[in-house]
């Protein structure tokens, strides 16, 4: 991603403006305390504790931005990459119906609500730029030939092992899967009782279901999102209310790196309602080469 500097000096104005000065400035002077007591200086995750993350994001991506300032090198961190995402999404659905309301849960304290708006700010924004007006609530709506179609979001902050799904799934290239770890069945669990939960909020209308998994920085998303992927699609028949489940990854806490992200798209030829012809399903990140049966992948 190249980005430059007066870029990021206008997605971070955005956020201030969005999110209001006086709220920013309350936080910040918080977070200049703890970190003025901190020896060594405090990470995200830690000022996350007690902090809005939204919040600690502006503040740390402006720290950075003095940086570049300095030195006149733009070096998109994860921090950087993040606050450029919310920033970028709040611009693209600002006008949207129910904005307002988000807003409000991206400033929240609560960590689960906070990463759960954010998601689902990023799909709203992916289907804006797509040329779709969604409407904002606890989940999106979009229309398609008359026909409204719900978009569920739901963002797990659990942390799946890739190392651990191998034992459910098997290594690449393996066809005979190795014994399933407690882990793993708790995660793949929590997947597939998310998708039961979308399933049952169907008031015959197209559903797609939109889950991130995040991803540690030392594990690989497509090759985690492959393994979630032909899990869910192994039990896809199971959800007749969902039309579409679309798997992504990247979508985590800020780390050292620029965020990468991932997609799968898993069509339910066994839905009992069809999405209307013509529909674009919005999938972050840019295609690969795949041959997977289970659905395309994307990255960024």
């Amino acid at each position: 991603m190249n980005v430059k500097q007066e870029q990021i000096e206008n997605i971070l104005a955005k956020i201030e403006n969005t999110v209001g000065t006086n709220w920013l400035e309350k936080w910040v002077h918080e977070i200049k305390e703890l970190e003025f007591a901190a020896a060594p200086m405090k990470s995200y995750q830690e000022l996350s504790e007690s902090i809005p993350p939204l919040a600690v994001i502006w503040c740390m991506a402006s720290d950075e931005l003095i940086m570049i300032s300095l030195t006149g090198s733009v070096i998109m961190t994860g921090v950087l990459s993040v606050a450029y995402e919310i920033g970028s999404n709040m611009s693209a659905c600002e006008q949207l119906l129910g904005f307002t309301e988000q807003v409000k849960l991206l400033k929240s304290n609560d960590k689960s609500v906070f990463q759960e708006s954010r998601y689902l700010l990023a799909i709203a924004a992916g289907y804006s730029r797509l040329g779709y007006r969604p409407l904002l609530s606890n989940h999106l709506s979009i229309e398609q030939q008359d026909m409204q179609v719900h978009i569920i979001c739901r963002a797990s902050l659990e942390t799946p092992k890739l190392r651990q799904l191998e034992y459910e799934f098997g290594t690449e290239g393996t066809s005979m899967p190795g014994q399933m770890t407690g882990a793993t069945t708790e995660h793949c669990n929590s997947l597939s009782a998310i998708c039961a939960e979308a399933n049952k909020l169907s008031d015959k209308k197209p559903i797609i279901l939109y889950v991130n998994i995040p991803v540690e920085p030392a594990e690989t998303g497509s090759n985690l999102l492959s393994y979630y992927t032909k899990h869910i699609s192994k039990k896809i028949t199971e959800y007749k209310n969902l039309s579409q489940i679309v798997i992504t990854t990247g979508f985590n806490a800020p780390g050292k790196l620029s965020q990468l992200y991932y997609s799968s798209c898993i069509e339910n030829i066994s839905a009992l309602i069809k999405l209307p012809d013509g529909l674009k399903p919005y999938l972050p990140g840019q295609y690969i080469i795949s041959e997977d049966a289970y659905g395309y992948f994307r990255n960024q």
